[in-house]
């Protein structure tokens, strides 16, 4: 009885599973010996629902063992699977500016929206309404294994399991009491992180068992300013001249007004405009690693109440506080009306503003753009405060000898307050640019609200009080709520093949699921006045849901036959009812051959869904900030080219101002964001093809090579993909200023420029139009080897991908990612080749590791053009060492990227902003340095 409550156990909590095997390796291919197998104490069920005691996958699985948190000091997932190769690094301590408060996994480069990650099988909510997990919330203590499951699996698992999916194992069987602190350091002695954990469990007689862990994390932060190289924002065109920002100190004035060959003037000595001459360096005050405080508390429990009937809960609490930095905000050349009574004023200035060559209003005063960086109030600090709990409670067990059954239920809610402080509102600086004299004193003209006047003419600094007056802060509280109910039946019976005796294995299942959530913001954050962060916008309670059955059949066809050790045929199919975008159905097929002994040969075809989430859907029109490289209407690029100045001219820039309009501020430009109820579900076709080794001549080595080929169709994404190809796509394709990207283009009034106020900018509306197609090939290696009272072992794991293609529409040109960085792809660069090699050695009361992590070369996209156009290879090499003290305690040390290997440089304007920045992109790269670390886990 008890190897069939194990049998659902396994069905239920480990949906697509491998035990693992091998020794702390950081990932495992998926194979086991058949002898092992053969033993009953290895139960693989993986990318499957279907009990079956010696199934094996048709999709490839590879297993990051929970030992290898602790072995290279990772107290966070995604500091450790973002080194996998089949991973492409999303958000992190290494994002600050766009860094949401989580952290998230990036399957296949395709987006984290589209991986699924699961815990024990059952799903996580959300931390916000995008549909994407912060996997801040897994309780690395309790981690007993990490299954990824790359390709389609929604056949399985339903929707969002487009690129694959990654099932957190937990370890609800640990007995005893664990205590695990650990701590490290880089070599220049800062970015300290504090890890603790304690972890209790104990049997509930001889019918269950209950687990608790409760642990403890700290991150500290560190500046940009910290590193010689991201202390100076760089020019990516020289990577010598500073890259800084025209929103500056002192202060800056968009060229509207006079008649000369320069952009800008700036305000030099004696307070007299002279031309442009000093950038801020905005590098300084930006995190180069955000600090973060963690709590979590976990308990696992299951009891057998009756012969063949289980019951078992989980509950998890999680709290998380993750702060980022920012620049000082500024006026960011957002449009203000200056009287020429100002006493603030030179004679210069006022010549400059109203000499006639400037546009003067009825009232007296002219408009001018205005970039002063308010440095007087520090860094804008966006502080991220999220709770997450989730509760779920099941019955499992056995109808019979062959049949096993699951039914359960699940309530996860997140709560998010978000603070952005230390910002500005444009109607306080309006109020207090406009100054008088009265008698003596300098005041406001409007002297409502306690008004002070400020000074933006000099190079004098603002006084407190004036900086007081203008500041302001927003808050925002988000609030996610997931519930999910399923019930599942699997089980087996008899043969319908002549060659096989083996019986037909069958799971069945239905589930629904409901997913609500709602954003609240305060007044100051709706006004649309906050220079620096823009305009949030509430999101009024949605939700959805979805009713959903699935079935799933694995055939053998051929048992012990000479050319067919095995031959088995595995399908599913699943039927989807949402109510947001009505019927989807997916389906799988897939063949699992084993010809002799020790190769096996895998497929499978997957039609995979994923339906829209809440801010896809639903999400109100909010101003934000997006990214561009090149605007064709900027500088000289329209003189001379009719058509290219009849669109600029069509698109809002003002006729003066064609030959001079500003390029976009540190390759950012404001964007237009929000959903569409009108979007379907978008359709993947996955395919996988692979072999594996297992030779019996060569004990201990598993070799898998897997081919994937992934096609998404009417994917889900802003218009063109980007900001860059919806300017693309008006002034250089279609070049029709009716179509629906030139009517999506928001010129400045005043200075041409896609910036300077919430109502100048780009549209980046959600819509079914784009594509996404990757191949490449997965590479796994493993042996081990004893050696004497020791072992030795090698893994390796490796990704090639030959192709990444995204389109933003059908008209559009495909663009090529695969080895390439920058703004066309506007993810983090995505190597062609990149592995991890892991060499241990070790026995009873000592293990080694040496690891060996290589980031292939990339080269710019289509997108960029820099001076470093291409980045090579580079390699990280970690060193840890573990040894056993007495039998209750060990002690690990390590050193990680242990030779110090610097990042790339490739200045501030080389993509994206949550991927590039300190002039490198620390997602990918090391920006810390030699970092040391060690650990202690005591065991009673």
């Amino acid at each position: 009885m008890k190897n069939l409550i194990k049998k659902a156990v396994l069905r239920s909590g480990t949906c697509l599973s491998v035990s693992a095997l091998l020794l702390a390796n950081n990932v495992q291919a998926q194979e086991v010996p058949a002898d092992e197998a053969d033993t009953g104490e290895v139960i693989i069920v993986t990318g499957s629902r279907i009990v079956s005691p010696n199934l094996t996958s048709s999709s490839p699985v590879s297993v990051v063992n929970g030992d290898t948190f602790k072995e290279f000091n990772s107290p966070s997932v995604e500091s450790l699977l973002a080194s996998n190769p089949q991973f492409l690094p999303e958000s992190g301590p290494a994002v600050n500016n766009g860094n949401p408060g989580a952290a998230s996994l990036n399957l296949r480069g395709l987006g984290d929206q589209r991986t699924l990650v699961l815990v024990d099988g059952k799903r996580m909510v959300s931390y916000d309404y995008n549909g994407v997990v912060d996997v801040n919330s897994i309780p690395t203590s309790l981690i007993k294994r990490v299954d990824v499951l790359t390709g389609g699996a929604s056949a399985v698992y339903g929707s969002d399991a487009v690129s694959g999916v990654v099932n957190f194992v937990l370890d609800d069987e640990f007995k005893g009491l664990r205590f695990d602190a650990s701590t490290q350091l880089t070599s220049r002695g800062d970015a300290p992180v504090y890890d603790l954990n304690l972890t209790g469990g104990l049997e509930l007689g001889d019918r269950g068992n209950i687990v608790a862990s409760v642990g403890y994390l700290k991150r500290g932060l560190i500046y940009q300013s910290a590193r010689k190289f991201s202390a100076f924002a760089l020019d990516s065109d020289d990577l010598v001249s500073p890259g800084g920002s025209s929103t500056a100190v002192p202060t800056v004035f968009d060229n509207t007004f006079a008649d000369t060959d320069a952009d800008y003037y700036q305000v030099g000595a004696g307070n007299d405009l002279v031309p442009f001459y000093e950038p801020y360096n905005y590098a300084p005050p930006n995190y180069l690693i955000t600090p973060q405080e963690r709590w979590l508390g976990t308990v696992l429990a299951k009891y057998e109440v009756a012969d063949g009937v289980e019951v078992y809960g989980r509950g998890s609490y999680i709290r998380s506080k993750v702060n980022s930095q920012s620049a000082p905000t500024g006026t960011f050349g957002y449009s203000f009306d200056i009287f020429p009574d100002n006493p603030y004023l030179t004679d210069q200035q006022r010549d400059l503003f109203f000499n006639g060559i400037g546009t003067i209003n009825a009232d007296g005063s002219t408009t001018v753009n205005i970039r002063r960086r308010i440095v007087e109030s520090g860094g804008r600090t966006t502080t991220y405060d999220n709770e997450s709990w989730q509760a779920v409670l099941g019955v499992r067990g056995d109808l019979s000898s062959t049949w096993s059954y699951d039914v359960f239920g699940q309530y996860a809610k997140t709560t998010r307050n978000i603070a952005y402080l230390n910002d500005i509102t444009y109607a306080r600086v309006a109020q207090a640019l406009d100054a008088v004299q009265v008698g003596s004193d300098i005041v406001c003209r409007d002297a409502s609200n306690g008004c002070v006047p400020i000074n933006l003419f000099t190079t004098d600094p603002l006084t407190p009080d004036a900086v007081s007056f203008i500041s302001a802060s927003g808050r925002e509280r988000d609030v996610t709520q997931q519930w999910v109910a399923g019930a599942a039946l699997s089980g087996s019976f008899g043969s319908i093949s002549p060659w096989s005796d083996t019986d037909i294995g069958v799971a069945l299942g239905i589930e629904y699921r409901k997913e609500k959530a709602r954003a609240d913001i305060d007044d100051a954050f709706a006004s649309g006045d906050l220079i620096g962060y823009g305009q949030g916008i509430p999101f009024p309670a949605f939700s959805y849901d979805v009713k959903e059955a699935y079935g799933e059949l694995l055939i053998p066809v051929v048992s012990d036959r000479p050319g067919f050790r095995e031959l088995t045929l595995e399908t599913g199919a699943r039927y989807s009812d949402y109510s947001s975008v009505g019927s989807v159905f997916t389906w799988k097929a897939g063949a699992n051959w084993m010809p002799v002994d020790g190769v096996r040969l895998r497929g499978m075809f997957q039609r995979a869904v994923r339906a829209p989430n809440m801010y896809e859907l639903a999400t109100p029109q909010v101003s934000s900030i997006d990214n561009l490289d090149t605007d064709p209407c900027a500088g000289d690029n329209p003189v001379g080219n009719a058509t290219l100045t009849d669109l600029c001219i069509a698109t809002g820039a003002p006729v003066g101002q064609i030959g001079r309009i500003p390029e976009p501020v540190a390759g950012q430009i404001n964007a237009f964001s929000g959903g569409n109820l009108d979007l379907k579900a978008e359709k993947a076709n996955t395919i996988t093809v692979g072999v594996v080794l297992n030779p019996p001549s060569i004990p201990g080595m598993t070799l898998s090579v897997d081919y994937y080929d992934i096609k998404i169709k009417n994917a889900i994404d802003t218009l063109g993909g980007s900001p860059q190809n919806v300017v693309d796509a008006c002034y250089s394709i279609i070049q029709d200023a009716n179509s629906a990207y030139c009517q999506a283009i928001h010129r400045n009034a005043l200075s041409g420029s896609l910036s300077g106020g919430i109502d100048f900018g780009v549209d980046q509306f959600q819509f079914n139009a784009a594509s996404r197609t990757t191949r490449g090939v997965d590479v796994q290696f493993d042996y081990k080897r004893p050696v004497g009272a020791y072992t030795v072992g090698l893994n390796v794991a490796g990704t090639y991908v030959a192709t990444y293609k995204k389109q933003g529409a059908s008209f559009l040109p495909e663009t090529e990612c695969a080895g390439r960085f920058g703004f066309a792809c506007n993810f983090a660069p995505m190597p062609k080749w990149k592995h991890t090699a892991t060499l241990t050695f070790g026995g009873d009361d000592f293990n080694l590791a040496g690891r060996w992590r290589l980031i292939g070369g990339v080269k710019e996209d289509s997108g960029t053009d820099i001076l470093k156009s291409k980045i090579p290879s580079v390699s990280y090499f970690d060193f840890t060492a573990n040894f056993n003290v007495e039998e209750s305690y060990t002690l690990r040390l390590g050193i990680q990227n242990a030779f110090d290997k610097q990042p790339p440089i490739v200045g501030s304007a080389a993509g994206g902003t949550a991927y590039n920045a300190a002039n490198t992109f620390p997602s990918v790269y090391d920006v810390l340095g030699r970092t040391f670390f060690v650990g202690l886990t005591a065991k009673y």
